[in-house]
């Protein structure tokens, strides 16, 4: 029996994000092992799948050498000790750690989802993460990207070669979790955003927007936040500009949940203005699913969930105006066109986003 090794940065990412993948992976035959920075909640609910998990001392943010060779040795030691026969790697230090110190034996399969804000200006990180990609990459068995513009941007600096590489429709979506759930697109018409709360991610940009379209529009409009405020981000936005807002009456903030289809089913519209180099936003494709009318920007990752003026409206990123302008055709929008754009939101996650493709691909190359 094969023994598959999971790696990510948080339990919290690999239970959220990777569960499926586990049970399927379990349900097949292997055994499953998860390395990630362990926490009191998460890592417990990853061992009720069945699968092991071991901790590596990990911190997304830290730029510590001797801290970074610590999380490699630990890998390391990992890898060999529990004999893994195949890496899963997700999120970008274990992409490169994992495939850095994976030994020769082992077939290292990584996703690349999304650059994060290594890759949003042109400089010195971007030029250091590039040859970081460059050094480890070599190694992997295959490696799966999240969007188009990733892969032409590691195939134009040769970081992979068009052989081992190819496109994965994001982290997929449960169907039957993330049921059709129209909406009654009555007033108010209710729209959240939903993700880190984040500069990059849009969301000064939508309290911006909010504000104006509040003042317009008075009570035929709701606007939530929904997700955790990251501490450990120099670009969180606080608590007290969130609470600011809420004061001032322009968004309600909902806090964060594991289950966050039972909030959005109640919404009309979901909404991601952000300017970070995303994969394939989740909470977007999970949008899709329950046959919400997305905005989002035209922006790396986030075009992908959205058929604009089909399925919802792109905006400019960082554009304020952008963003108003198309927040208002959701307002003004009738029902009968609301409901079919919910339609082929959910048409377009039937079709792309079903976790049980994005699965399958990951068995295929385990097993080739």
């Amino acid at each position: 029996m094969k023994t598959i090794a999971i790696s990510a940065n948080t339990a919290w990412y690999v239970y959220n994000f990777r569960k499926s993948t586990i049970e399927a992976l379990i349900k097949k035959g292997y055994h499953v092992v998860v390395i990630t920075a362990l926490d009191q909640k998460y890592s417990k609910l990853l061992e009720t799948l069945g699968c092991q998990v071991y901790g590596i001392p990990l911190r997304r943010r830290s730029i510590n050498p001797l801290a970074e060779l610590k999380v490699m040795f630990y890998l390391y030691q990992i890898l060999r000790e529990k004999k893994i026969n195949v890496l899963l790697n997700f999120t970008p230090k274990n992409n490169i750690y994992g495939s850095i110190v994976a030994p020769k034996k082992i077939s290292v399969i990584n996703n690349i989802s999304g650059l994060g804000d290594a890759f949003v200006r042109k400089g010195a990180k971007r030029i250091f993460f590039l040859w970081l990609y460059q050094l480890s990459q070599q190694k992997a068995k295959h490696i799966f990207f999240q969007n188009r513009d990733d892969l032409e941007l590691f195939l134009r600096h040769k970081v992979v070669s068009t052989g081992k590489a190819s496109l994965i429709a994001g982290s997929g979506v449960d169907l039957n979790r993330f049921s059709y759930s129209p909406s009654e697109l009555d007033y108010p018409r209710r729209f959240i955003l939903v993700g880190r709360l984040l500069e990059e991610k849009g969301v000064r940009i939508y309290a911006d927007a909010a504000r104006i379209l509040k003042d317009k529009y008075k009570e035929k409009v709701d606007f939530n936040l929904l997700g955790f405020i990251d501490n450990e981000n120099v670009r969180a936005i606080s608590y007290s500009e969130i609470n600011s807002w809420i004061n001032d009456g322009v968004v309600n903030y909902l806090g964060s949940t594991d289950n966050v289809e039972t909030i959005v089913k109640k919404m009309d519209c979901v909404v991601l203005p952000s300017f970070y180099r995303e994969g394939i936003p989740k909470s977007l494709i999970e949008a899709a699913a329950l046959g919400k009318i997305i905005v989002t920007t035209d922006n790396v990752g986030c075009r992908d969930t959205v058929k604009d003026k089909v399925s919802g409206f792109l905006c400019k990123p960082k554009s304020v105006e952008s963003l108003v302008n198309a927040l208002e055709k959701v307002i003004l929008i009738d029902k009968v066109n609301a409901v079919e754009m919910g339609k082929e939101s959910r048409k377009l996650a039937v079709e792309k986003f079903d976790e049980n493709l994005i699965i399958a691909e990951y068995i295929k190359k385990i097993e080739s």
